[in-house]
């Protein structure tokens, strides 16, 4: 395996030797450099050569032909970038395909990897429009993110089961409807953008607009935006085999409806249902302690929801812009409202603040514009700025007998809160609040 870096360093391509053909060579020979000619067609790379430096043929569009000599160990990240050629036949010494080392080569339709190759980068053959197979071999262990992304003719892949290691994030959403993964190996966990079916020992992932997924009692975790943007998908069932689900899970699954959380699962990561459109209810079990940030971000038709004592953090944007919440039920362990927890909950009419509370944060339930009753209690002490703002039928903040001059207090050192003040000022002693909405000074 070559030890010589495929990183060219500053000034190194002026001290190198270029041929006739504009191609820039270390003085040794052995690392090729930088191809300084992007009209050149078709070359040869001289014998001895260990290694294809970074971008060294990267936009070389003219390139319809190219010979590797079997001295080559090592390509490097984006060597190939843009290419023009066809097909192109690597040596079988290569041990490394680098990130992004054939994106964009629009024209290639053919490429045999062969057994000497370990690992794959980032990308290395995103964007290939024509490539219409790709074999990965039993040598491989290591496959990069995207790294067939947007290859539009690509039907089939198998990933092997020699791959241990393999990206959070191998197929990004949207990019291949048509493509269809088969993954040999039931030692991977659900990986980011896998879709999967139960079969025996085995996962196959599928790029398909699948509606319908039964995730397997053998899967344990399901990492970071795994159904990312599954937009077709309406319902998922999960095993109580699963004991974490990493943050993004099921982002942008515009057309859930129906999931299961089971009781295994202790947190609702960062945007675990963020933009699920589609979602009308959810169960939270008793065994989640923590809803993170942006959890239910968007949920535009999600009505009500109750959440359990055993939760003891909410944390920022959690149910934003839940544009159909009418009800929510907050557990009794929750120490702050924090910021934009509520913002633009459109419909939701009443909540109660449980007596855990101690702080509201900005924006918490700022465009509530449904908003006519909020009970708050004696242990809040800080009321942060536009908690209310575009509370417009807001009538009544009832809050404890002797707590009225610390409430006004709280209140009173937010001036945009002033023209809201006086609605305040009524609920807050007992005057008449069924007064018209058009004597609010609001």
């Amino acid at each position: 395996m070559s030890t010589l870096s495929t990183e060219v360093a500053f000034g190194e391509i002026e001290i190198g030797i270029k041929d006739e053909f504009g191609v820039v060579y270390s003085a040794d020979g052995k690392r090729l450099l930088k191809c300084e000619n992007d009209k050149i067609e078709q070359y040869e790379i001289k014998e001895g050569t260990e290694v294809i430096c970074d971008e060294a043929f990267e936009w070389c569009e003219a390139l319809r032909q190219i010979i590797i000599p079997e001295s080559v160990t090592n390509i490097g990240d984006y060597a190939f970038y843009c290419c023009g050629f066809q097909q192109i036949k690597l040596p079988n010494k290569i041990t490394r395909i680098g990130e992004c080392s054939f994106w964009g080569c629009e024209l290639l339709k053919q490429i045999t990897i062969p057994d000497s190759v370990t690992s794959i980068g980032n990308g290395a053959f995103m964007c290939c429009d024509s490539l219409e197979q790709l074999t990965i071999p039993y040598s491989v262990t290591t496959i990069g993110g995207g790294f067939v992304d947007y290859c539009k003719s690509l039907r089939q892949i198998r990933i092997p089961s020699s791959v241990t290691n393999i990206s959070d994030n191998p197929f990004s959403a949207n990019a291949n409807h048509n493509l269809k993964i088969e993954i040999e190996s039931s030692r991977f966990v659900v990986k980011d953008k896998m879709m999967i079916d139960s079969i025996e020992n085995r996962i196959v992932g599928y790029w398909g607009h699948k509606k319908s997924i039964v995730i397997p009692d053998t899967i344990e975790s399901i990492a970071n935006a795994a159904f990312h943007q599954c937009n077709s998908l309406q319902q998922i069932k999960i095993p109580n085999s699963v004991t974490s689900i990493g943050a993004f899970a099921f982002k942008g699954c515009r057309s859930l409806q129906q999931i299961n959380i089971p009781d295994t699962i202790t947190s609702i990561n960062d945007s675990f249902f963020s933009v699920c459109e589609s979602l009308q209810q959810i169960i939270i079990p008793t065994s989640v302690t923590s809803i993170g940030k942006d959890a239910f971000f968007g949920c535009k038709s999600l009505q009500q929801i109750t959440i359990p004592d055993s939760v003891s953090t909410i944390e920022e944007r959690a149910f934003c812009c839940c544009e159909s919440l009418q009800n929510i039920v907050l557990s009794n362990t929750i120490t702050s409202i924090k910021e934009s927890t509520f913002e633009e909950c459109r419909t939701l009419k009443q909540i109660t603040i449980p007596e855990s509370v101690t702080s509201i944060g900005k924006d918490a339930f700022y465009g509530c514009k449904s908003l006519h009753q909020i009970i708050i209690p004696d242990s809040v002490t800080n009321i942060d700025c536009r908690a209310f703002e575009g509370c417009y039928t807001l009538r009544q903040i009832i809050i404890p007998e002797d707590s009225i001059e610390r409430f006004r207090n709280m209140l009173s050192p937010y001036p945009y809160l002033w023209d809201k003040l006086y609605c305040l000022k009524k609920a807050i002693s007992n005057e008449d609040t069924n007064d018209s909405t058009d004597n609010l000074p609001f």
